[in-house]
């Protein structure tokens, strides 16, 4: 026996002796014989889900409530800490831990045992590291929320309203005229019962758009349409085909004479066989410069299909008479309407390579254009870069080229919240079978923001 009973209590439990008399020794043996009432937990231990779940709600708020407070201590100059603005305005919020006991995440147990780091010891001890151990938590919250909410703003503003068609340009009223018209239809579609649900371009898509509408000078944000393309043909290429019309007789020179000197006429149609010499008019030019063409086209069609070697010689005369005439017409006629006629063919044919791309939905498509690239078509300018991308990365084009957007950062956070709040609510009302109800119905109403 020792003087202190401590040591002696200490020794005796240490080698197996106990009292039976002491309450906790007696206590201890009936707990480990599983005899004995269960233990009664305590309050905190007596959480249900639904308050577990109300909690991690009220964290969430009380996160927001501080980030907004943090911002107007930033702003009145107020120090962090008791009797801040972020300090009043998240206490409404604060709660009790829903946990008792150690963290033993092994990662944390670890972190714990490295050596503590103060990355303030840089500075000198004095009033200077004082104020920045103070200050620049509190401007690193104001800076997090501030971008938090600028991405939000940006989200909600993307996801308002689709963007503008330009302003000022010669083809805006005909550009808006084709989204009014397609926004009539489907309007008709929904009022005849089918959910449409929200549609955005894929950036993929709006750069083929772009493209098109680079190389036909349309207002951006401007559909891509059959309608707007002829709408556009008006404005840019019937004044200079007006122009070239009225071209009075003008003598067919040495350069149409080569040039009309190289064709089989024989094989035109008498009705479309240019002059081999004399004067035309400017109206006679552009008559036969576009007939001309067109049956080119044609024979050419036809040889790449049945028509064989033969069609393709037929084609070859008319693809050189058109090239006589308009040769003919750059020679005798004023250079300014020329040039003006020879720019206005090229613009009128670009519009029409674009207008068998189409899509039906205001869209070019991406795979079409790459095929006139593949087959060797005169393609050029922002027609023929699209075309080339789209060779290049054709999986970036090959899927739909319009596709449902993702929900906001707003309704992606409310959606979250709602199976935590509905289930705050049912635990509330009838505890954990209750909670777990409020939660199915909180995850309905989350799956309703996300889809809307």
């Amino acid at each position: 026996m020792s003087d202190d009973p401590l040591d002696d209590a200490l020794a005796a439990k240490a080698s197996g002796q106990t009292d039976s008399s002491d309450p906790l020794d007696a206590a201890l043996a009936q707990r480990a014989a599983g005899q004995g009432p269960p233990p009664v937990p305590t309050p905190k231990q007596k959480t249900s889900l639904g308050m577990s779940a109300v909690h991690a709600g009220a964290d969430i708020i009380g996160g927001m409530a501080h980030a907004a407070g943090n911002l107007v201590d930033i702003a009145t100059g107020t120090s962090p800490g008791p009797g801040s603005y972020a300090e009043r305005f998240s206490g409404p919020f604060q709660h009790e831990p829903d946990y008792e006991g150690d963290y033993v995440d092994p990662k944390e147990q670890a972190r714990r045992a490295l050596p503590k780091i103060n990355p303030y010891d840089i500075l000198p001890q004095g009033p200077f590291r004082e104020t920045v151990e103070e200050r620049l938590p509190q401007a690193a919250e104001g800076i997090g929320t501030v971008l938090t909410l600028g991405g939000i703003a940006k989200g909600l503003a993307e996801n308002a309203a689709p963007a503008e068609i330009e302003q000022g340009h010669p083809l805006t009223q005909a550009a808006q005229n084709e989204a009014a018209e397609m926004d009539t239809y489907a309007k008709a579609a929904e009022d005849a019962g089918v959910k449409l649900p929200p549609r955005e371009v894929t950036p993929a898509q709006q750069y083929v758009d772009n493209a098109a509408r680079r190389d036909l000078n349309l207002p951006k944000n401007a559909p891509v349409t059959s309608g707007l393309l002829e709408q556009a043909r008006k404005t840019y290429v019937q004044p200079a085909y007006e122009a070239a019309k009225a071209v009075p007789e003008y003598e067919l020179g040495p350069a149409y004479q080569n040039a009309i000197n190289g064709v089989d006429l024989s094989k035109i149609e008498p009705e479309l066989r240019p002059p081999v010499s004399g004067t035309m008019s400017g109206e006679e030019a552009v008559r036969l410069s576009q007939s001309l063409r067109h049956e080119a086209n044609a024979w050419y069609d036809y040889a790449d299909g049945a028509g064989g070697p033969a069609a393709k010689a037929t084609a070859k005369a008319y693809r050189d008479a058109y090239k006589a005439v308009e040769a003919g017409f750059k020679e005798g006629a004023d250079p300014a309407v020329a040039k003006a006629w020879t720019d206005a063919r090229t613009y009128a044919a670009k519009t029409y390579a674009w207008e068998d791309s189409l899509d039906g939905a205001g869209h070019a498509a991406g795979p079409k254009i790459r095929k006139l690239l593949q087959t060797g078509e005169p393609i050029s300018g922002p027609m023929k870069e699209a075309a080339s991308v789209v060779a290049q990365y054709p999986e970036l084009f090959r899927s739909t080229r319009l596709a449902t957007p993702a929900p906001g950062l707003a309704r992606r956070g409310a959606a979250a919240l709602s199976p935590m709040a509905g289930a705050g609510v049912g635990g509330w009302l009838g505890g954990p079978g209750g909670a777990m109800v409020g939660e199915h119905v909180g995850r309905m109403v989350g799956d309703k923001l996300i889809s809307r």
